[in-house]
């Protein structure tokens, strides 16, 4: 069994990996952490230019159709750069929850302007008490004459602010997988948004819905739960998640043991002793 990468997957990575160095090197992470975008949209321009943005996207929606590996093996680099961008919200796990999810129109609509990183589509699931489980969902979706009316509050939504549409996941029964999802865009009605303080200074944000209206045709799965679809969507995106954590601790053993060999103590490296050397 050949467990080597292709030529074009090895392509793929040193891609990526020159890209992040020269458009996020880690000097450059200070200068975004807490602030409004908070990604560098010199680096989401270029990812959008060599198709990154349509990593995970059906050719025929304008996107490269690639697998999971391919999209561990990009956002490893990622991690190696810690570079932040909407790519795992957007391109992974709400591209993937269209495709699965979404009819023809919506389809057609979204996934082209997400693969082309012209739209910026972001998850709103996590909220305040609850889990990542289907009982963490409590924002009701109410029915109502030609659609749905939303009520609750969403919190860490990563990149609300520049999101072209939130993919919400709302209960709409008291079952515990009775969970729908809707597509709200955030200059709706009673939808207010407010950047959410967070250990890693990333861009996330609070979202309360007062009531929000959200048409038919905005609803996904025709409106039946789709708590397998998000189920396979999530799961499917911890791959490039996990890739990327492994891609900066790679790079953080690479800068201690370059430390550990130019530092020195009474006279020698301090990667010479026992306790650094461990």
């Amino acid at each position: 069994m050949d467990l080597d990468f292709s030529e074009e997957q090895t392509m793929l990575v040193d891609m990526v990996r020159r890209l992040c160095e020269d458009t996020v090197p880690l000097t450059a992470l200070r200068t975004l952490e807490g602030r409004e975008p908070g990604y560098s949209e010199v680096f989401w321009s270029r990812l959008s230019e060599l198709g990154i943005t349509g990593l995970w996207i059906p050719e025929a929606f304008g996107g490269l159709e690639l697998g999971a590996l391919e999209a561990a093996l990009v956002h490893e680099q990622f991690g190696r750069s810690l570079a932040v961008s909407p790519h795992l919200a957007s391109s992974m796990l709400s591209a993937r929850l269209l495709a699965l999810a979404g009819d023809a129109s919506q389809r057609e609509h979204w996934l082209p302007a997400i693969a082309a990183g012209s739209a910026i589509v972001t998850v709103a699931a996590l909220e305040p008490g609850g889990g990542f489980g289907a009982d963490g969902i409590q924002l009701r979706a109410q029915p109502v004459n030609g659609g749905y009316r939303l009520s609750g509050t969403k919190h860490f939504v990563a990149f609300a602010s520049v999101a072209a549409a939130l993919l919400v996941l709302a209960r709409c029964g008291d079952d515990p997988e009775q969970v729908i999802g809707l597509l709200v865009k955030p200059d709706a009605e009673g939808l207010s948004c407010h950047m959410q303080f967070n250990h890693a200074g990333e861009p996330c944000y609070k979202v309360v819905f007062e009531n929000v209206q959200v048409e038919l045709a905005d609803v996904l799965n025709e409106g039946c739960p789709l708590w397998d679809a998000w189920s396979q969507s999530m799961f499917g995106s911890l791959i490039p998640l996990a890739a990327r954590a492994v891609g900066a601790a790679t790079c953080v053993h690479e800068i201690s043991v370059a430390y550990a060999r130019e530092r020195e103590a009474f006279g020698r490296p301090i990667g010479g002793f026992q306790s650094i050397a461990h």
